[in-house]
């Protein structure tokens, strides 16, 4: 596509990627980082999850911090109500980068960016991801007991749903059940078209009780599985 179109940019999430969970290796960062100098275009890199990359992978911005614009955010690091990002450009951006937030009608609650500054400056936030972390390793070994395979250290994991079943069937018998889960068709340009490959998607630290988080798994794989 280079060759016969101009690319102006690419958006990519290098690190467990929204929804799929999917992961950028290094040598396809190194690949289109070298792309976009040579045919300089710009990479937007969202790494939203980057606390959780525990190899620390070199992020796009460190190969290419020429053509590269940073995106990350502390409502996944923090807490979900914390609407506060951070951006990492060169300073050939800055201009556009502020001409276009005058722009946005958006604005966000002083309060959310003085929480911040207190974590940042007290040292709060590197103890809150460690404590993260731990939650989300504990759901994770108890989730791959449960459903007996290996998953990626992520807050979300995809299931599959049995083929002999109908998935509109499992939707009405979790919501029943008050278990509310996302579907792979609500990320699908198609929909709800039907075909054989249906996953779910479960938020594994949604819940801090355990107990409560297996019965639920268990539930779960007992109205997706026809075994």
């Amino acid at each position: 596509m280079l060759t016969t179109h101009v690319v102006a940019g690419v958006y990519v999430m290098p690190f467990r990627s929204n929804p799929t969970n999917v992961a950028m290796s290094i040598t396809r960062r190194e690949k289109l980082a070298a792309l976009s100098i040579s045919h300089n275009f710009l990479i937007i890199e969202d790494d939203y999850l980057r606390y959780l990359d525990v190899e620390k992978t070199k992020a796009i911005i460190n190969l290419a911090p020429s053509h590269t614009i940073y995106l990350s955010s502390f409502s996944k690091i923090v807490a979900p109500g914390i609407r506060v990002a951070l951006v990492l450009l060169n300073k050939k951006f800055e201009q556009k980068i502020k001409h276009s937030f005058t722009n946005l009608n958006l604005q966000e609650p002083t309060l959310d960016f003085e929480i911040i500054k207190y974590l940042i400056n007290h040292d709060f936030v590197l103890k809150i991801i460690d404590s993260q972390m731990k939650q989300i390793k504990t759901s994770l070994t108890l989730f791959e007991n449960v459903f007996e395979t290996k998953a990626p250290l992520s807050p979300f994991q995809w299931v599959k749903i049995d083929s002999a079943i109908n998935i509109k069937q499992v939707k009405e018998r979790l919501d029943k059940l008050g278990i509310h889960v996302l579907y792979s068709p609500q990320f699908q340009a198609g929909g709800w078209k039907s075909n054989n490959n249906y996953f779910i998607r479960v938020s594994i630290t949604a819940i801090n009780d355990l107990v409560k988080l297996e019965k639920l798994l268990l539930t779960i794989k007992r109205t997706i599985s026809s075994s």
